[in-house]
C-alpha cells in the first residue's frame, strides 16, 4: 500500500514541478472567479476570491482533505452518490489526517454531505471545537450515473476512465465534467464570501482534480491532466490578491506511512 500511496504521490509532484518549472511560478489567473470585477453578494454566478482583504497579499487558503479508504474503495467499486462508509483502515486514515492538522488555525470546514466525507471532517472537528462544520451536497463526488456501484476492469475501465475527462460528456442519469466544474467553482467562490482566511474542504478524489484545475485557472478541458488524489491526502493552495495563486503541498500522503 506504501508502494502504491507513493506512485500516486509521485504523478502530482510531477504535475506539480510542471506547473512550476523555471520563473513561472506564480502569474496572473485569467479566470474570472479570482478577478475583483465580481463583488460578494451579488446575484451573478461567478464570485470573487481576489477581493477579499484577509492579510498581507493572501485572500483564502483552502485546504483539500480526501476522505479515508472507504469499503467501496476496498471493493474497487465506482462510488460516486453511493453512501458507503470508512473502512477501519479509511478511520485510521483520516485520524492520521486530523492529527497533521491539528495545530493549524481554521476559520471553517466544509464537507461533503456523502458518509465517507462526513467522517473524515468529523476527525478533523475533534482538534477544532469552536470552528464550524457545513456539510453539503456542493461538495459530493462527482454523480456517475449507471456506472455507480459497478466494479470495472481492462477495457470497460479503460473507457470510464477515458469519457469521464470529456466535458461535455453525460453518463445516464448522472452529471457531465462541465456540471461538476460549475458546481465546485460556484461553491468554492461563495465559501470566499465568508471572509474566511483558512478553509478546510473535504472531499473526493475527482473533486480534487476539479478544485486544481480551477485553483490553476484551467478549463474543464484540462482536468485529463491532472492526476488522481490518494484518499486521506491533504493538499494546501492559496489564493492572493493580486490574482495570483500557489499551491503549498499537494497529495501530501506522508502522514499515512
Amino acid at each position: 500500500m506504501v508502494g502504491h500511496l507513493r506512485k500516486e504521490s509521485d504523478a502530482l509532484e510531477r504535475f506539480y514541478m510542471s506547473i512550476y518549472a523555471g520563473a513561472a511560478a506564480q502569474w496572473r489567473l485569467e479566470d474570472p472567479i479570482f478577478h475583483s470585477g465580481n463583488r460578494c453578494g451579488n446575484k451573478r454566478k461567478v464570485y470573487d476570491i481576489a477581493v477579499l482583504k484577509l492579510g498581507r497579499g493572501l485572500s483564502m487558503r483552502l485546504i483539500f482533505v480526501r476522505h479515508g479508504l472507504s469499503n467501496d474503495n476496498i471493493l474497487g467499486k465506482i462510488e460516486g452518490h453511493n453512501n458507503s462508509g470508512l473502512s477501519r483502515k479509511g478511520k485510521a486514515q483520516a485520524k492520521a489526517a486530523a492529527l497533521k492538522l491539528k495545530d493549524v488555525q481554521i476559520d471553517a470546514i466544509y464537507s461533503s454531505d456523502l458518509e465517507r466525507a462526513r467522517e473524515t471532517a468529523k476527525e478533523i472537528a475533534r482538534y477544532h471545537k469552536t470552528t464550524h462544520i457545513t456539510f453539503t451536497k456542493q461538495l459530493r463526488e462527482r454523480n456517475w450515473g449507471a456506472y455507480e456501484g459497478r466494479s470495472l476492469s481492462g477495457k470497460e475501465m479503460q473507457k470510464w476512465k477515458k469519457e469521464r475527462d470529456i466535458p461535455d460528456f453525460e453518463y445516464k442519469s448522472g452529471e457531465t465534467l462541465n456540471d461538476v466544474y460549475n458546481r465546485i467553482k460556484n461553491f468554492v467562490g461563495k465559501a470566499s464570501c465568508k471572509n474566511k482566511k483558512t478553509v478546510v474542504l473535504v472531499g473526493h478524489g475527482y473533486i480534487g482534480r476539479v478544485l486544481t484545475a480551477i485553483i490553476l485557472g484551467k478549463p474543464a478541458s484540462e482536468v485529463e491532466g491532472i492526476p488522481d488524489f490518494s484518499n486521506a491526502s491533504i493538499s494546501v493552495f492559496e489564493t492572493l490578491e493580486n490574482g495570483r495563486h500557489r499551491i503549498h503541498t499537494i497529495n501530501d500522503v506522508a502522514h499515512l506511512v
